[in-house]
C-alpha cells in the first residue's frame, strides 16, 4: 500500500482513507464495524509496520503472476466474483501488472505450455496404466455396455494398481521423468515471474517514492473484521497491490 505519508493517529488515517468517522462496513450481511475501530487496527498494524524496501515489494509481487488455463476457479474482486481465466482480475486493471508486456506474455506461454503438457501428460499416464495392467492379464474394457464383468474387473485391476504396484519399475521411470520436467517448468516460472516483479516493483515505487509504501496482511480465513478490512472497500481512495494467498 502506498499511503501519501505515514498518519500521525487514528483521524488522520480516516481522513487519508476518504471515509467518513462515523460510518460503518458491512459485509455479506454480517456484523457491522465502525470505521472508527477498523481505522485502529490498521493504524496499529502502521505503527509496527516498517517501510518496505525495493527486494520486500519484487518478493510480494513475484506470488501474483499465476495465468490459469482452465477458468473453471473464482475469486474475489472487490465484492464481486470474477473468473480467473488467464490473469483472472489481474491484467490490465490491477496497478502495475505486467508493465513490460513482453515478459508477461513469456510467462503466460510458459504456463500454457505446462498445462497442454501436463494434459498430455496424464493421457500417457493412463495409456502406461492400462498397458501394465494389461501385462497381469488383464482386458482393458471401459465400457461397462460391451461386458460388465470385464469392467468391473478392469476398473478393479486399476484400483489394485494405485494401492500395490505403483512401484513398478515403467511406472516408476515415467513419474521420475515427468516430475524433472516439472521441476525445469517450475524454475523457468519462478526466473520469469521474479523478472516480471522487478519491472513492476521498481515502476511502482518510482511514481509513489515520496509515499510511505508499506505491506499489511488482512484475509477473511482471520476473522471478520480482517474479511471487513479485505473486501470492504477500506483502502479504496489508496493505492493498494492487492495480493491474494489463497
Amino acid at each position: 500500500m502506498a499511503f501519501p505519508h505515514k498518519p500521525k493517529d487514528i483521524d488522520g488515517l480516516i481522513t487519508m482513507l476518504g471515509i467518513k468517522a462515523d460510518a460503518t462496513i458491512c459485509l455479506y450481511g454480517d456484523i457491522e464495524y465502525p470505521v472508527k475501530q477498523l481505522a485502529e487496527r490498521v493504524f496499529n498494524d502502521l505503527k509496527v509496520t516498517k517501510k518496505a524496501k525495493l527486494k520486500e515489494v519484487i518478493s510480494e509481487f513475484s506470488s501474483r503472476y499465476y495465468y490459469d488455463c482452465s477458468g473453471n476457479s473464482y475469486s474475489m474482486s472487490g465484492k464481486r466474483m470474477v473468473s480467473n481465466r488467464g490473469w483472472g482480475s489481474m491484467d490490465k486493471k490491477a496497478n502495475f501488472f505486467g508493465v513490460d508486456r513482453k515478459l508477461l506474455k513469456e510467462l503466460a506461454d510458459a504456463s500454457k505450455k505446462e498445462a497442454k503438457e501436463e494434459r498430455e501428460e496424464r493421457e500417457e499416464e493412463q495409456a502406461l496404466i492400462d498397458d501394465i495392467i494389461a501385462s497381469f492379464g488383464v482386458e482393458i474394457v471401459k465400457d461397462p455396455a460391451i461386458d460388465p464383468i470385464k469392467y468391473s474387473i478392469y476398473v478393479k485391476a486399476r484400483e489394485d494398481f494405485y494401492n500395490n504396484h505403483n512401484d513398478h519399475p515403467r511406472y516408476k521411470a515415467f513419474r521420475r521423468d515427468k516430475s524433472k520436467k516439472r521441476q525445469a517448468f517450475w524454475e523457468t516460472s519462478r526466473i520469469l515471474s521474479e523478472k516480471v516483479a522487478t519491472v513492476d516493483a521498481k515502476a511502482f515505487m518510482g511514481v509513489y517514492n515520496d509515499h510511505h509504501i508499506v505491506k499489511l496482511d488482512y484475509g477473511d480465513d482471520n476473522g471478520q473484521m480482517e474479511g471487513v478490512i479485505e473486501h470492504g472497500g477500506l483502502f479504496d481512495k489508496i493505492t493498494c497491490i492487492c495480493i491474494s494467498h489463497h
